[in-house]
């Protein structure tokens, strides 16, 4: 029997070469550079026998030809089939009923498991030069900046949805992306120092990683011209919503939307980010059938930690007086933002600002702290909205309510918390371990899809999140995400003994917490990261050059880019990227196209159906991602995969099958 008592069980294959090869390599040893020993026909049959992993990939140990061994081939091109097949040496009578023909071979592993080890190392294959090194990564670098040719990914609509002093703001679709609608920011004109400061708004926006924040996707400059494509809020701005004046907005919708911006602000103000310009138009609502919004805007914002903040900038009814008198001369500090916080909250319960007129009167009226609040629009007005609305308007800084405190007032924490429902947290708690399994090349991927996605993609994980986030700093600590694992597992649950590993592998960064992106890629669903669009992104954070192919250099440079604390060498990031190529690149042109991309994504996420891509009749990418992420229409050669069966995938009816069927053990010896 050879040493296949510590192997795989005996499962027959189908030998597969990318396209326009006939034939498979076949090495006497498992060992990458060698010479071939002889070739075998493509797409004939025969069984798996045994799998190595060597540095420079995954082997395979075959039989062919009525169980003759001929020696071992790259685990990529091996595909499993489902049982019955006429291989030589099966009788063609086996039943998948038979019960009684399916010895147990002790020591062996589950069917299920053999399965999902037999193309790739370890769990998922993974890159070894990734893995022998303490690498982290940051999520912000999938943030990218091109040069011309914005027009070959978007197709920018002619109606503008908003206008500002330095440009105009247009919806756009992904041309790659089926179904995907950003908004772009498109800014003419620039001399060199307005570039400057609106490049000065793209660092800073790249930075900031909060649901309550808009995202930036990517940045175009086109001579003069510069592009931001930004996530797109369909549900329009604050302004709007007053100045329609269709409906009041109830006490606690106006909470419910402070304390988002509160907490917005928090977490901006912990980078050092101050907005400098918060405002109805600055605060956006996701869609039209919600009360979540985003803030938006970060163009007039300042980076507190690299200099004082001097410039009196900003909308004069709601910047606060120590930036309306501060004519660039006396510093000021973030606390500018509660001020205007205070005077976004007194707008929204009573339609009005609370300082008006000339600018001398407006400085006077600010510093007097002289606004209205007694009046018939303030009747129904509670005690507590109206002490929020005091505490916040108060002329001296440092008399003014801290963002802590306001998210601590009584006003605020009357917003009831959206409880996530119990089988949705375990769920993603669920999705969360098992992503800290994964290589950390495949969570690098997932995590450059999860940056680029939009709010609408991860609406259960952001709710979850913000349950986790006890203290509102938008990111999650040990301590928060252990509480959840408590509450979930139980205080003696093998996941929350385990919680300090996992919570480390989820820190792609390496900097002691989880930001929301890096959440956001370990809650998906085994499913979800594969899905159509989320394999486009992540395909299009690797190609650079937007030409639809990604390059071994490309490869190499986004691992340097994305590298955290200089953690990877430049040669890591090389030998990571050649490691890929020659893993993946199955038509060896020096590059990935979109299939041999899905094909990596699926070797990793579902290493029992790798290869199953790769049947699939697949033109261009659009087409491929939409075959690849749609298992109810697949159908490969040798398997025909009916959804009503209950399985969940082609690898547990292939799972289910093996049970019962016998082992071909004539086949073993050797």
């Amino acid at each position: 029997m050879s040493d296949f008592e510590h192997s795989t069980i005996c499962t027959p294959i189908e030998f597969v070469q990318a396209e326009g090869h006939s034939t498979v390599r076949v090495f006497d040893k498992p060992k990458a550079g060698l010479a071939p020993a002889h070739q075998i026909t493509s797409h004939s049959q025969g069984l798996l026998l045994d799998r190595h992993v060597d540095p420079g990939g995954c082997f395979c140990k075959v039989s062919a030809e009525a169980g003759n061994v001929i020696g071992w081939v790259g685990a990529k091109n091996v595909k499993i089939l489902p049982y019955p097949c006429n291989l030589p040496g099966m009788s063609d009578d086996v039943s998948p009923t038979s019960k009684s023909s399916t010895p147990e071979i002790k020591g062996s592993p589950s069917c299920r498991s053999s399965i999902a080890s037999t193309d790739v190392p370890s769990r998922r294959g993974s890159i070894s030069s990734l893995e022998s090194v303490d690498a982290t990564f940051d999520a912000r670098s999938f943030v990218q900046y091109h040069g011309a040719g914005i027009e070959m990914r978007y197709q920018i609509s002619m109606d503008m949805i908003a206008s500002g002093g330095y440009g105009k703001v247009f919806t756009a679709e992904d041309k790659r992306c089926k179904g995907r609608v950003v908004a772009i920011k498109k800014v003419l004109g620039l001399g060199e120092s307005t570039a400057a400061k609106f490049m000065t708004e793209a660092k800073i926006m790249q930075d900031l990683d909060h649901p309550g924040i808009c995202k930036l996707f990517e940045v175009y400059q086109d001579g003069d011209v510069l592009y931001f494509v930004l996530e797109y809020l369909e549900g329009g701005d604050l302004f709007d919503k007053i100045s329609s004046g269709s409906e009041t907005m109830s006490e606690e919708t106006v909470a419910d939307i402070i304390k988002q911006v509160a907490c917005a602000l928090k977490y901006a103000h912990s980078r050092g980010v101050a907005h400098r310009d918060l405002k109805p138009e600055n605060i956006c609502f996701c869609n039209c059938e919600t009360t979540q919004v985003k803030v938006i805007d970060w163009g007039l914002s300042s980076d507190f930690h690299r200099g004082s903040m001097k410039s009196s900038v900003g909308s004069p009814t709601y910047c606060g007086p120590e930036v309306h008198d501060s004519q660039n001369e006396t510093v000021y500090t973030s606390a500018c933002d509660l001020w205007s916080l205070g005077v976004l909250t007194y707008v929204l319960l009573c339609g009005k600002p609370p300082f008006w007129g000339s600018p001398s009167q407006l400085s006077k009226k600010m510093n007097n702290e002289d606004y209205p609040m007694h009046d018939a629009g303030w009747m129904q007005t509670s005690e507590g909205a109206k002490d929020f609305i005091r505490c916040l308007l108060k002329a001296k800084p440092e008399q003014r309510m801290t963002v802590d405190e306001a998210l601590s007032h009584e006003f605020l924490m009357g917003v009831p918390d959206q409880k996530v429902e119990r089988p949705l947290m375990h769920g993603v708690l669920s999705n969360m371990v098992s992503f800290s399994s994964f290589p950390r090349f495949f969570s690098l991927l997932v995590t450059s899809a999860a940056r680029q996605s939009e709010h609408s993609n991860v609406n259960t994980i952001r709710k979850v999140f913000n349950e986790l986030d006890v203290n509102h700093d938008g990111v999650l600590e040990l301590p928060e995400v252990q509480a959840a694992f408590e509450d979930t597992y139980g205080q003696d649950s093998d996941e929350l003994r385990q919680i300090q590993h996992i919570f480390n592998k989820l820190d792609l960064d390496g900097r002691g917490r989880l930001t929301y992106t890096e959440f956001c890629a370990a809650a998906m669903g085994e499913d979800e990261r594969v899905q159509g669009q989320m394999l486009r992104l992540a395909f299009h954070a690797f190609d650079s050059q937007v030409g639809g192919r990604i390059s071994e250099d490309e490869i190499g440079q986004l691992l340097v880019r994305a590298g955290a604390h200089e953690s990877l060498s430049k040669v890591v990031c090389e030998n990571a990227a050649r490691e890929v190529m020659e893993a993946y690149d199955h038509d060896s042109d020096g590059a990935l196209n979109f299939e041999e991309f899905a094909n990596m994504m699926y070797s990793f996420a579902k290493p029992d159906a790798v290869h199953l891509a790769s049947r699939s009749e697949m033109g261009d990418y659009e087409n491929a991602a939409e075959s690849v992420s749609t298992p109810e229409k697949r159908r490969y050669k040798g398997s025909d995969c009916d959804t009503r069966t209950g399985f969940s995938s082609w690898a547990e009816q292939l799972a289910q099958k093996l049970r019962n069927v016998t082992m071909a053990s004539q086949c073993m010896s050797v």
